[in-house]
Parts: C-alpha cells; sequence; structure tokens
C-alpha cells in the first residue's frame, strides 16, 4: 500500500472482500487495492480534486467517488475505466450509498441535499431537502425501501425511496 500525504477522508472494502478503495498520495485522487496482495490494482481514479466519499456497489463491480469538485464519479473496478460523470451537487460530496438492488446512487454533502441518480441515464430522478447542515452519511435498507441520512444539523432522517419523502426525523437530544 502506498503513503498517503493527505487526509484518508474515506476507505472502504468491496463487498466481495476483493478491493480495498482509498486515498492515493497527497490524497488528491483514489486508488483502488488488491486485498488479495494488496498491491496497487487501479492507480488515481483521477480528474477529481480531493475525494471525501468513495465506496463500492453490492456486487463490487463498480466504484463511485464524490468529493471537493461537486461531482460522482462511476467507475469499472476490474478496469478502472471511467463510465459516467454524475454533475448537480452544488458543492463538495461528503456521502455515497449504492442502493442495495436496483441501479441507484444516493449522494449528499455540504449543499445540504440527498440527491437521487438513476445510474443508467446518469440523470438525478430526486432531491431530497430537509437537513439544514451538511449530509455526512447515507445508508440503504437492505431492503432498498428506505434511505436514512446523517446531517451536522444533528438530524438522522429516514426517506421513503418511493415517495421521496422523510417519514422520520430524530434530533438529537
Amino acid at each position: 500500500m502506498s503513503q498517503n500525504d493527505g487526509y484518508a477522508h474515506k476507505v472502504a472494502y468491496s463487498p466481495d472482500g476483493k478491493w480495498l478503495i482509498g486515498p492515493g498520495p497527497g490524497g488528491d485522487n483514489t486508488n483502488i487495492w488488491s486485498t488479495q496482495d494488496y498491491q496497487l490494482h487501479t492507480q488515481s481514479l483521477g480528474e477529481q480534486s480531493l475525494a471525501f466519499a468513495a465506496t463500492f456497489s453490492p456486487d463490487s463491480r463498480l466504484a463511485a467517488t464524490g468529493g471537493r469538485d461537486r461531482q460522482l464519479r462511476l467507475w469499472d473496478v476490474a478496469s478502472g475505466k471511467l463510465l459516467k460523470v454524475l454533475s448537480g451537487h452544488t458543492d463538495e460530496i461528503f456521502a455515497i450509498a449504492f442502493h442495495p438492488t436496483e441501479p441507484r446512487l444516493a449522494s449528499g454533502g455540504r449543499d445540504r441535499l440527498v440527491r437521487i441518480w438513476d445510474l443508467e441515464s446518469g440523470k438525478e430522478v430526486a432531491s431530497l431537502s430537509g437537513h439544514t447542515n451538511y449530509i455526512w452519511s447515507l445508508s440503504f435498507t437492505p431492503d432498498g425501501e428506505t434511505l436514512v441520512s446523517g446531517s451536522g444539523d444533528t438530524t438522522v432522517r429516514l426517506w421513503s425511496t418511493r415517495s421521496a419523502r422523510d417519514f422520520y426525523r430524530e434530533r438529537e437530544k
């Protein structure tokens, strides 16, 4: 594994355990390593400034990154090839989550919106508002019916992925 001179904002193992994604030298790019020998598989999934979020699809075939440049990038893990760039955020991206059963991706960050993307078309299909501070974390339930978002506004919101509305909000006491 290479030394990283920047911050390690996000590291993640693929669901199949074969890959590790994390920051490259200087923190400005994202690398993928094979967990078989921890040798570099794909260097510098670059074209992006500092990546704050990185994750794998449930089948481990895709990786998504997002960060300072306000764009999401979708990568083929095996080849390291850039597949799509998704644009729509107006500020930095801090959180990404793949839908467990559909070709969808959720993202959130400094612009305080949760955005849902259709990965086949590359289009934003929903924008979920309600948080009053940065969105730091996102996760889908295993059935994909609910998306949970955590924010610096001290709330956790549960969103129906069918109606694109929040149905539960918990504020830190």
